[in-house]
């Protein structure tokens, strides 16, 4: 079996699980069911292909022609753009590629990113009261400390974009002997019962 119809299998099944442990999957699903939405990443070795169903997705191979719209963009961009000026902005550099309609776009890609799962409920089904109860706490632990990886890109930006001030200059370290010797004197005045 090639390596896309058996990567695609396994994505398609993960995102049905998650689908149908969010309820409000359906609702978001019926905006945008019966179409199909091409996502382009450039370092992916072909486009990922959704189908959309009333109840689920299917992935689709790469030859399948009948798409109702698509996003091109390579990964770094797609996790910036929770934000409509982001998109927008993303779209004038010419980093995104939008095709089709853009709210069928914005439609689709919220089937995925807007799930909701109770993560605690749908472990208990699988594995119990208490040991869902016990991963759940352990999911939401790691979470909370787990960096934001959008504040370490802007920090490696900032950091190899500016000069970062680690020492101190001539002239603040002439100005900084300065101040010593002057204290120094005051010290010296202070200990000699001068006013």
């Amino acid at each position: 079996m090639p390596a896309q119809p058996l990567l695609n299998a396994c994505v398609e099944r993960v995102l049905n699980t998650a689908l149908a442990e969010d309820p409000a999957a359906s609702a978001r699903l019926k905006s945008v069911r019966g179409k199909t939405f091409r996502l382009c990443i450039p370092s992916l070795p072909w486009p990922i292909t959704i189908t959309f169903c009333a109840d689920r997705v299917m992935l689709m191979g790469s030859d399948f022609e009948a798409v109702d719209g698509g996003v091109s963009a390579p990964l770094s961009v797609l996790t910036t753009l929770s934000d409509a000026s982001k998109v927008t902005a993303a779209l004038q550099r010419g980093e995104l590629e939008l095709s089709g309609d853009p709210i069928f776009a914005q439609q689709a890609s919220q089937v995925i990113l807007g799930l909701d799962i109770d993560w605690e409920e749908a472990f208990a089904k699988r594995l119990g009261d208490v040991p869902g109860y016990w991963l759940s706490q352990g999911i939401d632990q790691l979470r909370q400390h787990m960096p934001n990886l959008a504040d370490w890109r802007d920090w490696a930006g900032q950091t190899l974009s500016e000069e970062k001030k680690l020492t101190v200059g001539q002239v603040e370290y002439a100005m900084l002997q300065d101040d010593l010797q002057a204290l120094l004197r005051r010290v010296s005045q202070l200990e000699a019962g001068e006013p």
